[in-house]
């Protein structure tokens, strides 16, 4: 009777004893991958225990040694709880902090869950460096860094890069494991910006469209020029002026060119220009004024411009005009020419 005592007291405290739980903490998985959970007891065996999912109910039956691992394969993060425990002798009970485990599971790309890598898709080449990391947003807490042309301590520098499409990369390390994701960064040419302006024009000079920018389509601003595109001596005044041309590319790389031009009180304040290679004849004329080298031509009276031609011109009929002395200003794509001439 006593014997048989002993030994019932000595199953009952080892049934007692019995304690469990989920040990290896939580886990990241991508979709479509499995996770191994472990499964931890103390105490007499064999061992039954149960768990949930939060949907469904699942049973595990004689586990004979600790830990005990098995296989689960969610299509979401998911929560697994512990629910029971028991050994041959109906005992058991799970350790606090140990009842549930959490599987966290990416979208399949090698990406952590809520994890973007989104720096602007183009810059200009003299565009300021960027920081990556301001890009780089998760929902896990880890190291980043970032590779590709162009980065130097997760800082981007589009000069050092140069023109092109350049494939970023940014990688987490959480966890023990490591995620990536690229992006692509277009650094874009910038404009190749000049203006010509004419050296001089006439205070008493009618406004005129500015027309020397290249590439065409840009706006003109500075001293005396209005509606982004003309310039108007009497705003501007008697004097040097600066002249400034804005391009800007499809793509938003935007340069500036700039010139000087002078305004004169009057044409006859200004000295001929003395070239052998240059020639207008004949002087005097009544019609036709012919020149040695072809040029665009503006020709001026005491009430400022009558008349203009833009392209170059191996000549020009004056017979419209009347007769007194006028100021020829002439550009043959590189040099300006003034001459002074009498109409018949």
């Amino acid at each position: 009777m006593f014997m048989l005592f002993i030994v019932w007291m000595s199953v009952a405290t080892s049934y007692a004893q019995l304690s469990a739980g989920f040990y290896g903490g939580n886990q990241t998985i991508n979709l479509g991958s499995s996770a191994i959970l472990e499964f931890r007891f103390e105490g007499t065996g064999p061992v039954d225990f149960s768990y949930d999912d939060g949907q469904y109910v699942f049973i595990v039956e004689g586990v004979q040694s600790s830990p005990f691992f098995f296989e689960v394969r969610p299509m979401e993060t998911t929560t697994y709880h512990l629910r029971k425990v028991m050994n041959s002798g109906g005992y058991g009970h799970i350790q606090e902090g140990c009842e549930y485990v959490t599987v966290y599971v990416g979208n399949g790309n090698n990406n952590v869950v809520q994890t973007n890598f989104l720096p602007p898709s183009n810059l200009c080449e003299n565009a300021n460096p960027i920081d990556l990391r301001n890009y780089f947003t998760s929902n896990v807490s880890g190291s980043v860094s970032f590779t590709g042309d162009g980065v130097v301590n997760d800082v981007f520098y589009p000069q050092l890069a140069g023109v092109g499409s350049h494939y970023i990369e940014s990688f987490l390390y959480y966890n023990g494991s490591t995620y990536s994701i690229g992006s692509n960064i277009s650094v874009n040419a910038m404009p190749q910006v000049s203006l010509w302006l004419p050296n001089e024009v006439f205070l008493n000079e009618s406004p005129f469209v500015l027309s020397g920018g290249r590439p065409s389509g840009g706006y003109y601003w500075g001293d005396g020029v209005v509606n982004s595109n003309t310039f108007n001596p009497a705003i501007a005044g008697e004097g040097w002026h600066t002249i400034y041309y804005t391009y800007t590319t499809p793509s938003g790389c935007q340069d500036v060119a700039e010139n000087k031009i002078y305004v004169r009180r009057s044409g006859y304040d200004v000295e001929e220009t003395v070239d052998a290679s240059f020639e207008v004849y004949p002087i005097p004329t009544n019609g036709i004024l012919y020149f040695t080298k072809p040029c665009s031509v503006e020709i001026f009276s005491t009430i400022g411009l009558v008349k203009r031609e833009n392209v170059l011109v191996e000549s020009i009929d004056i017979s419209d005009l009347s007769a007194g002395i006028y100021i020829l200003r002439l550009f043959d794509g590189k040099d300006c020419f003034v001459k002074r001439v009498v109409k018949e």
